[in-house]
């Protein structure tokens, strides 16, 4: 029996992380996290391997839309495109997340220039396809190695402190979940010795 909007918006959290499909279509799934926290969220096959397609956060996604979102993704599947290339929507995508932080929490500050221009240039601009609640640490490692291998290790090291500012609040606004915090540590100095080291 499919899942209803009545269903979706009384189902309670529990201590364990729960997956519960929302289809039709198949493959679209509801992620409740024990925080209460609700993600639509779509498993599906690409180039023989299996990938999962974050579409947005309930109830600002309602069930209807998260549908119709699935709908559009397995399309561009048919026509061979990837629907995680395409750019987040959504208040929890990372463009809207760096965005109220450079508003709420950089502006009018002595170096908001430079933070917002290292930001967009460093950090959203290779994760604007990501929701900021999908960044884990190879994908942390993967920017600063980028600016490392073009001869910027002081600059490396600027980006790494931007990201454990931005990261570190945007886990008090709730964009990340206790379940998945685990995975911004990569932005710790301490797990990334290299770029740290560098420079000093």
């Amino acid at each position: 029996m499919a899942i209803t909007a009545k269903k979706v918006e009384n189902i309670k959290a529990t201590d364990e992380r729960q997956e519960i499909a929302a289809g039709p279509p198949g493959g679209l799934m509801l992620i409740i996290h024990p925080t209460g926290r609700k993600v639509w969220a779509m498993r599906y096959r690409y180039r023989g391997m299996p990938a999962k397609y974050t579409i947005g956060v309930y109830p600002v996604i309602t069930l209807a839309k998260a549908r119709q979102k699935a709908i559009e993704a397995l399309a561009d599947l048919d026509c061979g495109i990837d629907p995680r290339q395409k750019p987040a929507e959504g208040s929890d995508a990372v463009t809207a997340v760096a965005e109220e932080w450079l508003k709420r929490k950089v502006a009018g500050t002595r170096t908001a220039h430079e933070v917002e221009r290292m930001l967009r240039k460093e950090i959203v601009e290779p994760w604007k396809k990501k929701r900021v609640s999908d960044i884990e640490k190879p994908d942390v490692l993967r920017v600063l190695d980028v600016i490392v291998d073009r001869g910027a290790p002081v600059t490396a090291n600027r980006v790494l402190s931007i990201m454990k500012r931005w990261l570190g609040w945007a886990k008090e606004r709730g964009y990340i979940e206790t379940s998945t915090r685990r995975r911004h540590q990569a932005a710790n100095c301490g797990e990334i010795a290299g770029p740290c080291a560098i420079g000093r």
